[in-house]
């Protein structure tokens, strides 16, 4: 056999043993399921480790930071007591909590206590809701799925109840006394809670046989990064430790095993102990001219503040955060005022806050039919929830926004794009400037149904070909005398004049 014959280039070499098993020490390796903790380890690291609560918090409280507005609607006083509605049953505090346990344990949920007149192991009758009574943050861990929808559809292989379980029905016991007591009684009578009364959190996306093993819930956001921030953890508490050997001294001594093995009153350690103490108290070290002599270990420290920022780095990147974000810290270098991490973390959080839309509407969409609520039942036509920008501007960045929304608003409404008014309802409608454009769908349907001599700039004018009226345009410019005279009524000219005799 060749040499040719012999040797396979690329992934694989039998001479070098590139790729071979038993040779290439990379063959050896292979993926790791990742673990998976107690409910009791996951508040342990929760409570004692700060990095793991700020890849818990972070997005939580950035996420729900400016909250929403319900948006599309015509009666902004009527969205605004929705929100205040919701702010009253602590929808947002409870969402934020939500996110964190989510976060942290996989899953969680807010269980919504719904006076509709049926159990809470049946599905919400929308059309007699009373109130929401109550909202209920429960982890994970304090419920099971109880039955799984098994119907081709939108919901298919969906959990569809799930079951309090009995830790969990007690602890809500702190509810008595207070408007939710109600709830209490529910969710202890009634363990078994329907899914459209549940509004689910989920923390990381989850491959289905993972899920499997989880009963049916997420992985928590830290299952992937937890290498990640231990040896993050032990590189910072690496250095400090460190930072207690910058003052260790090496003491060299002649023949100072035999010393040590002749010394039975212990004299030579003595002498080791006063040169230690005369050292910090005078710092002075007495020693013997010959055979004994003081060398300082070096610097520990040297190239950590590289190795650290590394770490930094590499955390940062298994989260996909900025390290100015994760660290919060203010960005290095000339001209570097930070604005772009932030605008890239502004932008995934709110990429996030999709997944926070469908069950944030569904208990604006409860409230609203709620009888007792602040539309008395009546759901608003058009309504939509419309997360704000997280991104906040300077006053100099807010006046030139505020002009070059100006500028457009001009060169549109002088091109019949939208009007003045349409403009000026959708700046300034609500709460805060909105550069956003709203048209006004309603009057603009009247318009087409109303006769064409009621509209402004319109008239009707005789087709002379056809025989019929139709709509155009005032000419706002001076028509021009005919030739013939200079009346409208003459004759129009011909193209081919006959002389006028008379002239």
């Amino acid at each position: 056999m060749s040499l040719r014959e012999f040797v396979t280039d690329g992934f694989v070499n039998l001479l070098t043993g590139l790729g071979v098993v038993g040779k290439d020490p990379r063959q050896s390796a292979y993926g790791s399921g990742p673990m998976t903790w107690s409910r009791e380890e996951m508040d342990n690291l929760y409570s004692g480790d700060d990095m793991i609560r700020r890849i818990c918090d972070l997005p939580a409280k950035t996420m729900t930071r400016k909250w929403l507005q319900i948006h599309g609607v015509d009666d902004p006083q009527a969205a605004a007591d929705i929100l205040e509605a919701g702010r009253k049953l602590g929808i947002k505090k409870s969402v934020k909590q939500a996110i964190t346990w989510a976060r942290l344990h996989g899953s969680a949920l807010v269980i919504m206590v719904i006076n509709d007149g049926r159990p809470m192991d049946e599905p919400v009758n929308e059309e007699r809701i009373q109130e929401i009574e109550a909202l209920v943050v429960l982890d994970r861990w304090d419920l099971q799925i109880e039955s799984v929808n098994t119907e081709f559809g939108a919901n298919f292989n969906k959990p569809e109840t799930y079951q309090i379980l009995f830790s969990a029905a007690t602890s809500i016991t702190g509810l008595a006394g207070q408007e939710g007591a109600s709830a209490a009684m529910q969710l202890q009578t009634q363990p078994i809670v329907h899914a459209s009364r549940v509004l689910r959190f989920d923390g990381v996306e989850t491959p289905k046989q993972r899920k499997r093993d989880l009963q049916g819930w997420n992985d928590s956001a830290i299952t992937s990064v937890y290498d990640v921030v231990r040896d993050f953890s032990m590189a910072y508490s690496g250095t400090a430790i460190s930072l207690g050997n910058m003052g260790t001294m090496l003491y060299k001594i002649k023949e100072l095993s035999k010393r040590l093995a002749a010394d039975k009153d212990n004299l030579v350690l003595q002498r080791l102990m006063l040169m230690n103490q005369a050292k910090s108290a005078v710092n002075m070290i007495p020693l013997d001219a010959d055979g004994e002599s003081v060398e300082p270990m070096g610097n520990p420290l040297s190239g950590a503040k590289e190795l650290l920022e590394r770490w930094d780095v590499r955390l940062a990147g298994a989260l996909g955060w900025p390290v100015t974000v994760l660290m919060g810290r203010s960005p290095a270098g000339m001209n570097a005022t930070g604005e772009n991490d932030l605008a890239i973390f502004y932008d995934t959080m709110e990429g996030d806050q999709d997944d926070l839309t469908e069950p944030v509407e569904r208990f604006y969409r409860y409230l609203q039919k709620s009888k007792r609520g602040p539309t008395k039942g009546k759901e608003l036509e058009g309504w939509a929830v419309k997360w704000n920008t997280l991104w906040q501007e300077s006053q100099g960045e807010q006046a030139k926004t505020r002009l070059a929304v100006a500028q457009a608003d001009a060169l549109n409404i002088d091109r019949d794009v939208y009007t003045a008014e349409e403009a000026a309802n959708s700046h300034y409608a609500g709460d805060e400037f909105s550069v956003d454009i709203q048209l006004d769908t309603e009057a603009r349907e009247a318009d087409k149904l109303k006769p064409a001599e009621e509209i402004p700039g319109m008239e009707l004018r005789p087709n002379p070909e056809e025989g019929e009226s139709g709509p155009e345009e005032k000419n706002s410019e001076p028509e021009e005398k005919s030739e013939e005279g200079d009346n409208p009524g003459d004759e129009p000219k011909k193209d081919n004049p006959e002389p006028d005799e008379e002239k």
